[in-house]
């Protein structure tokens, strides 16, 4: 029996074929998209960067820099708090406006408050 013509046989065949410059242009693509996924990465970097630097020069600016807003407050007085002031024996005794006499309290209470703490 012809080795060839065997059912068992087998049979190598060897071509070579001409490729053409799809898989260079493919990898050429993948490395330019890696350089621009680094690029990316490198920018978001330096922005969290400034981001941050400027955060921090924005609170050294503030606490070097003293405003008016640093030192004011605003308080909603109510009429019971008008009422409680009212009937204090030094304030109905005194020939000042009462709301600068309620001024002056204020500020003394305040300062008060701030040097406990």
């Amino acid at each position: 029996m012809n080795e060839c013509t065997d059912d068992k046989a087998i049979v190598y065949v060897q071509y070579y074929c001409k490729q053409d410059d799809t898989l260079k242009k493919k990898r050429e693509a993948v490395g330019i998209i890696s350089i621009g996924f680094f690029i990316c990465c490198l920018y978001l970097l330096s922005l969290y960067y400034q981001q941050q630097a400027s955060r921090l020069e924005y609170k050294l600016w503030d606490v070097n820099t003293v405003t008016v807003a640093d030192f004011t407050t605003e308080t909603l007085i109510t009429q019971r708090m008008w009422d409680e002031f009212l009937k204090k024996p030094d304030v109905q005794n005194s020939s000042e406006p009462k709301i600068k006499l309620f001024e002056q309290h204020l500020r003394d209470e305040v300062e008060q408050m701030v040097q406990q703490e």
